[in-house]
């Protein structure tokens, strides 16, 4: 079984390599060999994960929710060209997949024993939940850049754009809110309280929970053109990173402020 742990890193960073393939040939406007690469790269960090959770199993790998972050990135690059036909879109949120997993790549953070706790259906839905709603919010923060790029001498936006962002975030939020519920009952499954306030972690999730609870009022209050929810969804993006994605990497966080 130990081979399966070296295996798993290594089919990662085959995907983390193909991605890279995917970014070459979008740069060179091979769009077709591009798609081709980035879903098979998408394919990879998928196998990887497979195996992570089977060599774990039944507990869950500690700080495993920045790798699923990066499946879901690609998979949510995937579902919006196809959606959309949006090659723009396709881009920016393939990049930002790319960052991600190339982060990994050179961050590892498969050193640390996972503890009986996580022996818990409710530790395993929200690491699943979590990392898809981080995924939603960064996916939207890279939209956000696009968006600001392409239209910086504007004082509106396109509908469709602005739209495309909220929609990722609302969906981000709901399976946020699902994920925070799973890991209280987990927390009080486990240590006999629902919120555990030493964990840097918690407190990340959280402080992005209340953001995008903040984002969610002011589309209600604004115009769905105005560059505010643009601008909004970059900073959320930043947030999301800052506090609910570098502390899920282990080793690699900032001391004074997660700890």
């Amino acid at each position: 079984m130990s081979f399966i742990k070296d295996y798993f890193f290594t089919v990662f960073i085959v995907g983390g390599g193909l991605y890279t393939l995917s970014a070459i040939s979008a740069a060179v406007r091979f769009k077709k060999i591009r798609n081709i690469l980035f879903s098979a790269g998408t394919a990879a960090i998928l196998f990887s994960l497979l195996l992570r959770i089977y060599y774990y199993h039944p507990l869950m790998c500690l700080f495993q929710e920045p790798y699923i972050i990066s499946f879901f990135t690609g998979i949510m690059t995937v579902f919006l060209f196809l959606a959309s036909r949006n090659s723009g879109l396709f881009v920016y949120t393939g990049t930002i997949t790319l960052i991600l997993t190339l982060f990994l790549i050179f961050m590892p953070g498969d050193i640390y024993v996972s503890f009986r706790q996580t022996n818990s259906l409710f530790a395993h839905v929200y690491s699943f939940f979590s990392s898809f709603a981080r995924a939603c919010y960064l996916c939207a923060g890279a939209i956000a850049v696009r968006c600001i790029i392409k239209y910086r001498e504007a004082d509106t936006l396109r509908f469709s754009d602005n739209s495309i962002i909220a929609n990722i975030i609302i969906a981000g939020y709901c399976l946020h809110s699902i994920g925070m519920f799973s890991g209280g009952l987990w927390s009080y499954a486990g240590w006999g309280t629902p919120v555990q306030w030493q964990s840097h972690i918690f407190l990340g999730m959280a402080g992005v929970w209340f953001f995008y609870s903040w984002f969610l009022h002011v589309k209600l209050s604004v115009n769905n053109r105005k560059p505010v929810l643009t601008y909004a969804a970059l900073a959320g993006g930043i947030l999301t990173f800052i506090f609910s994605y570098l502390p899920d990497t282990g080793k690699f966080n900032i001391p004074g402020i997660f700890q």
